[in-house]
Order: C-alpha cells, then sequence, then structure tokens
C-alpha cells in the first residue's frame, strides 16, 4: 500500500479536477525492513530518507503526516504514537484489529488535536455509491447477510508464492478485514 499512497501523493497536483492541491506533499521518509529494501525503497520513491523503526519516523520533526501502510496488526501502536507526536495520521484499512484497539486509537487523535483518516478509497467507485444508495433508501429492506466476491488480479496466479500474497500471510486478516467489511 505504501507504493500506492506514494504515487497518489506524486500524482496530486495533476489529478484535482480544479484549481490547485492546498498543499504538495514533500515526501521526507519511508519506514519499514530490512534496511536494504528499505533504502532501496527511498531511493526508487523519491523520499529524502529512511527508517527502520517507526519509533524514530514518528518522531522526525520534518515529518507533518504519518501514512501507516503497516500490516493489519500495525495499525495500532504506531499511530497513536504518531499522534502523540502531534503527527496528523492516515492509516490504510482496516484502522484496526480490535474495536478496542479503534477506539484506542480514536481518543488518541482526539487528545492530539490532529487530523486523522482512514483510508477507503473504494468508498467513490460508483458501483459501491450506489450500493450504499439502495441500503440506506431500504429499498433492499432489513440486510442480515450478504455474499460477496473480490476479484483483483493480485495474487491470483497460482505459481505465486503464498508469502508473496498479502492478504494470505502475516497477519492473515484478508480481503474481507482488509478491503470490503464496509459500504460508505
Amino acid at each position: 500500500m505504501g507504493k500506492a499512497h506514494t504515487n497518489a501523493y506524486k500524482k496530486i497536483t495533476y489529478m484535482l479536477w480544479s484549481g490547485l492541491p492546498p498543499a504538495i506533499p514533500d515526501l521526507i521518509a519511508i519506514c519499514g525492513i530490512p534496511e536494504n529494501k528499505v533504502e532501496e525503497a527511498a531511493f526508487k520513491f523519491g523520499y529524502k530518507g529512511f527508517y527502520t523503526d517507526w519509533r524514530d519516523a514518528v518522531k522526525d520533526p520534518q515529518i507533518e503526516i504519518v501514512d501507516n501502510c503497516f500490516p493489519d496488526n500495525m495499525h495500532c501502536e504506531p499511530s497513536i504514537a504518531a499522534a502523540k507526536e502531534g503527527k496528523h495520521i492516515i492509516c490504510e484499512k482496516p484502522l484496526a484489529m480490535t474495536l478496542k484497539d479503534a477506539e484506542r486509537m480514536l481518543l488518541a487523535v482526539k487528545e492530539a488535536g490532529v487530523k486523522h483518516m482512514c483510508a477507503h478509497n473504494y468508498r467513490f467507485i460508483p458501483a459501491v455509491r450506489l450500493a450504499k444508495e439502495i441500503i440506506e433508501k431500504g429499498y433492499m429492506g432489513n440486510i442480515y447477510e450478504f455474499r460477496g466476491r473480490y476479484l483483483q488480479h493480485y495474487g491470483a496466479d497460482p505459481l505465486t508464492p503464498i508469502e508473496n500474497v498479502w492478504y494470505a500471510t502475516g497477519t492473515k486478516s484478508g480481503v474481507l478485514l482488509g478491503y470490503g467489511y464496509a459500504l460508505y
């Protein structure tokens, strides 16, 4: 997701339909492990520097916004620490692994007075917006269950090593928790 978000930051100046953006992102640092891969990513994506420990990254005075694209189970603590440092937060979905963690994150950003958001980019897709409208207007009555499919080419190749398929490794939270658990 870091690659996708970086791409969006780089394109912000010409993707807006009218006017100039209120700010143009300055790519200060990227964070991850192992060091050689993060250093390569920083160079490749145009970041000025890199960190291998998020604790150091959130303390960097040049960083004003922390875009947390860590694995699902690492959304809570880095986001809370960043808020306490006065950083604005963009957190990739899912916001947290538990309701308790999401509540802790919300409390931290409120106490710090920082802006915060969870990245749900699919909410603007016309089909998703139409589904939301149909549900909100009650055209389908009370919904008790749904069955959905998530079709994406990434990870569909049976020859792809399982450790390279993001939704099948790590927390194994999968596409439902990571991408489709709510209509917006």
